[in-house]
């Protein structure tokens, strides 16, 4: 019997409150770690995390034991 393949790739955007600048370079490195930390505890693949200095991409790939909204709720809940 055939197997059905599927990739699912989520882009979430995080920005700071009011737009404030707020992630500036000393702490880039150290925040993109964390959010990949947070991506891998949910069982998802961070992809690329990237951003600036009022707001961050995070590009992975979603778990298929997890779906979309329990991916981006719990990397949100984490962070917040």
């Amino acid at each position: 019997m055939g197997q059905s393949l599927v990739k699912s790739y989520m882009h979430i955007v995080f920005s700071t409150k009011h737009r404030e600048p707020l992630i500036l370079p000393p702490y880039e490195a150290e925040l993109h770690s964390y959010l990949g930390g947070i991506c891998k505890s949910l069982e998802c693949t961070p992809i690329k995390i990237g951003g600036y200095t009022d707001h961050v991409h995070v590009l992975c790939m979603q778990s298929k034991k997890n779906s979309a909204d329990e991916a981006a709720g719990g990397a949100e809940s984490k962070f917040l």
